[in-house]
């Protein structure tokens, strides 16, 4: 008489699950959950595994692809390959040649199954150091695909295409959605801590009879829509919030600049938020802003030593500045001169 075995199973052990086709259905998920096209490549498969086709417009495809190599598995995340700032991922110096021809900007995409999370870079020349007959490339830990990334690889199809940019838009859109990601894993810590964000409401102030500046305040609003006031910072106004302690102002700060980091387009600057504290010592405001960047999000290093100064000195950054009521007033009077 036989032996009835559990699905997945077989005498002696367990059958590991497919790791890559879980790789493969979780970037087809995601993309699609932004409404952009996947196409597998089934056949003569050289080092690409899929087109992206991001989709700017309901029902009108864009007709700019990306070229994806999709890995997957517990390997490529193990502790050998790994650093501080992400994993190495290792290749074939042909596969390496081929990506740098190809027509198509081309990423590496990493699924780790046990936090259900993918990992991308894009293979440029300067990313990729050479060893022997083979290379490798860094994987950053914070360029995470999530509801961020769109702009990111926008940016990046756009530059491929031969758009007029400016020099500094592919570090500012690395660094959107790196600030993007962060934005959301704070606000996820939140709940997992049982301290769910606070549902922040406002109101306009200013000065009595200040008619002027009264018309061009955003309207009352709470967190469920930051769009109003994303819309006047993103019009060059500034934006000052004031409350009590535990009123909600850094819940309020977490979801503007996740609004306008996971919206950023290269007209605008990138928010980042800042404690106040942090650029209260003795050196220039843009001194202390780029050694946040350079220690906050070590993957914008790859974009050159001086990407990140020549960010902040184009006036590509836009400070977000929290626990400010933490200063005396001659930090604040230093820190809000330095922001003019």
């Amino acid at each position: 008489m036989g032996t009835a075995v559990p699905r997945g199973t077989v005498p002696g052990g367990t059958v590991p699950p497919h790791t890559e086709a879980q790789g493969v259905a979780a970037v087809r998920g995601l993309f699609a959950s932004w409404g952009w096209l996947v196409r597998e490549q089934f056949t003569d498969d050289y080092g690409i595994d899929a087109h992206v086709e991001p989709v700017y417009v309901k029902d009108r495809p864009s007709g700019r692809l990306l070229g994806l190599q999709i890995k997957a598995g517990p390997s490529y995340f193990a502790k050998k390959k790994e650093t501080s700032a992400g994993w190495w991922y290792r290749g074939e110096a042909r596969h390496l040649d081929y990506w740098l021809d190809h027509s198509l900007p081309v990423l590496i995409v990493m699924y780790d199954p046990a936090v259900e999370t993918l990992y991308w870079e894009h293979v440029t020349g300067d990313r990729a150091v050479r060893a022997g007959a083979g290379w490798k490339i860094l994987i950053p830990r914070d360029q995470v695909l999530s509801a961020a990334a769109p702009s990111a690889l926008r940016s990046l199809r756009a530059i491929a295409d031969g758009a007029p940019r400016a020099s500094k838009d592919p570090v500012a859109a690395t660094l959107a959605a790196l600030v993007a990601s962060e934005c959301e894993r704070q606000l996820a810590d939140r709940i997992d801590r049982g301290r769910p964000p606070l549902r922040v409401r406002w109101r306009p102030g200013g000065p009595p009879g200040d008619s002027a500046g009264t018309a061009l305040m955003p309207p009352a609003g709470d967190t469920g829509d930051t769009g109003p006031l994303a819309a006047r910072v993103q019009r060059g106004l500034r934006l000052v919030v004031t409350g009590p302690w535990g009123a909600g102002k850094t819940t309020l700060a977490l979801r503007l600049a996740w609004r306008l980091a996971a919206s950023w387009n290269v007209r605008e600057p990138v928010p980042v938020l800042l404690s106040a504290t942090s650029l209260a010592e003795d050196m220039s405001l843009a001194e202390l802003i780029e050694r946040s960047l350079a220690d906050r999000y070590p993957s914008l290093r790859a974009y050159g030593r001086n990407a990140i100064r020549d960010l902040v000195a184009e006036r590509g950054v836009l400070p977000v500045v929290d626990d400010l009521n933490l200063l005396d007033r001659a930090g604040r009077a230093r820190l809000l001169e330095g922001l003019e």
